[in-house]
């Protein structure tokens, strides 16, 4: 289990019970005791001007619910929305940005003992931060990261969204689609899928296309490029898969091979055709559906 330093404990408690960052309403002593003991099933009783100062039993308190393995609920529970609209009494926009504000300067405590809160409302959890990962990009649905290690891209699933177990199995499709089409010399090579953290690896490219655009191109260089992706784009046809968003920032220059040949890789998930040979229907989030569920959920 992630363990916090006490500088962190101390400054959590602090902003929690409002001495700090304006990020929480000013909690009393009465309060943050009653607090722990709705939510955590402590039997403490305020003990007026003999009582520690209401920080120092706040980090106490998240001390003690952090040993007995109980941290994610305790974040879950102040950077919710219902939390944050009973102490504030504002709507649930406000709340969701003073949700939103106080998980960020949290983590920003946090990044010293290499931990982050992830998730959304009340289902946060506590992550180690894994140094060997870079973040290099980031979107609705995954994010990626490089490894230094290896020097190959590692892409996750966010774990606000892995929550589903639908996104999750269509995500392990995604990796499923790559690796069937990882022999093709036009798409990038994906490697290992790791179930425990909804995650795969791939190759890394050098640069984008969109990216090599910038250079001073010749026609025939241009030419090459186009005929690299419209080969890469027919091999992939012929195997019974579309892809769901080409474009120059899904296309990779990548070093050369051993046939001593550039490549151009299409990063992005394809589609397999439906068994009845038609197209099927994407979302813009590039999911594999039919058009009587399309139809169903729009």
């Amino acid at each position: 289990m992630p363990l916090l330093s006490e500088r962190s404990l101390e400054s959590i408690a602090k902003m929690f019970v409002g001495d700090e960052g304006e990020l929480f309403h000013y909690l009393s002593g009465p309060q943050i005791v009653t607090f722990f003991n709705d939510h955590f099933d402590f039997r403490d009783i305020y003990q007026g001007g003999n009582a520690p100062t209401r920080w120092r039993y706040a980090t106490g308190k998240i001390a003690s619910v952090a040993s007995s393995g109980r941290l994610d609920r305790f974040f879950s529970i102040v950077l919710g929305f219902k939390y944050m609209v009973s102490t504030f009494g504002c709507d649930e926009i406000e709340a969701r940005e003073r949700a939103d504000k106080a998980k960020k300067r949290f983590n920003q405590v946090l990044i010293s003992d290499e931990l982050e809160i992830v998730g959304t409302d009340g289902e946060m959890k506590l992550v180690v931060i894994d140094s060997d990962l870079i973040p290099i990009g980031k979107g609705g649905f995954a994010e990626a990261f490089r490894q230094k290690s290896t020097g190959r891209v590692l892409k996750k699933l966010m774990p606000e969204v892995a929550l589903d177990a639908r996104n999750r199995h269509r995500f392990k499709r995604e990796y499923e689609i790559m690796n069937d089409l990882s022999e093709l010399p036009g798409v990038l090579r994906v490697f290992d899928f790791d179930e425990s953290n909804c995650s795969y690896t791939m190759e890394a490219g050098e640069t984008t296309l969109l990216e090599f655009m910038d250079n001073p191109l010749s026609e025939q260089v241009k030419m090459s490029i186009i005929e690299q992706i419209v080969g890469t784009m027919a091999a992939i046809h012929s195997r019974g898969y579309i892809h769901r968003d080409l474009s120059p920032t899904n296309n990779s220059r990548t070093p050369k091979r051993s046939n001593d040949e550039e490549r151009h890789c299409s990063q992005r998930q394809s589609l397999r055709l439906d068994r009845d040979g038609k197209r099927p229907v994407v979302s813009p989030l590039g999911f594999l559906l039919s058009p009587r569920f399309l139809q169903h959920r729009y």
